[in-house]
């Protein structure tokens, strides 16, 4: 058993008693690993503490029994994530959201979108469970950069496919689209991300403060909701096709 220290902190390189991994998060976080657990006031004295848990090696577990990780090497059962400072860990509730309803999806037919990939998270986790083709796109060459390693140290090449671009660039029809981007993005782009969609697919959003989910809901309002998840006061919700 391991303790899990999420810190908001512009610290690097920390040296600690018991610190075995770090790693830098997104939106200026840092997840530290201890052996045992740390003095409180020694981690206050870092930054903010945004989480203290006790966890397993494999750190985020979902409902299927996948488990996400930045340690270790990766397995049937287990992807391997590095973030290189890239959004996309795990940790944050948005990407938490998305894991929970995308791992409840059956893959299908055709090609799955993950728009504003980050690390490749949300798109390696569909390619795991068994979508034949995702692409993944991203603004940022840096997140590319990161994807593509994050492809390849789990195998999943040919079936994940990184494309440095935005929304503009892209063209479906897409069986299913996940898109977990800021709401300035989200809304004004509805238009756009609904004509990416073939009839009968499956659109998730996330990006978004739980107050902010009726004026996504309006944005798509020719789409049928499907599932409406909150933790931590930010929002997801997924939308079927007609």
């Amino acid at each position: 058993m391991l303790f899990k220290v999420v810190l908001e902190t512009d610290r690097d390189n920390l040296c600690l008693p018991g610190l075995i991994y770090q790693e830098k998060l997104e939106a200026g976080r840092k997840l530290l690993l201890f052996e045992a657990f740390p003095p409180e006031a020694l981690l206050r004295s870092l930054g903010e503490i945004i989480e203290v848990s006790k966890t397993e090696p494999d750190l985020l577990k979902l409902g299927s029994g996948l488990a996400i990780s930045p340690l270790g090497p990766p397995a049937p059962d287990r992807l391997v994530i590095k973030t290189g400072g890239a959004f996309g860990s795990g940790f944050h509730p948005t990407t938490r959201l998305c894991l929970e309803i995308l791992d409840a999806l059956p893959p299908a037919p055709g090609v799955a979108l993950d728009l504003g990939t980050g690390t490749g998270i949300l798109a390696l986790l569909l390619a795991h469970k068994g979508w034949a083709r995702v692409l993944a796109v991203d603004v940022d060459p840096k997140a590319v950069a990161v994807l593509k390693h994050n492809i390849e140290q789990n195998g999943l090449g040919g079936r994940v496919f990184p494309l440095l671009g935005d929304l503009t660039a892209l063209k479906g029809p897409f069986s299913l689209v996940v898109a977990n981007l800021y709401l300035r993005l989200l809304i004004p782009g509805a238009v756009h991300i609904r004509s990416l969609l073939a009839s009968g697919g499956r659109l998730v959003l996330s990006g978004f403060l739980a107050s902010s989910l009726p004026a996504v809901k309006r944005a798509y309002t020719d789409l049928i909701p499907a599932k409406e998840l909150v933790y931590q006061g930010w929002a997801a919700v997924s939308f079927v096709i007609p």
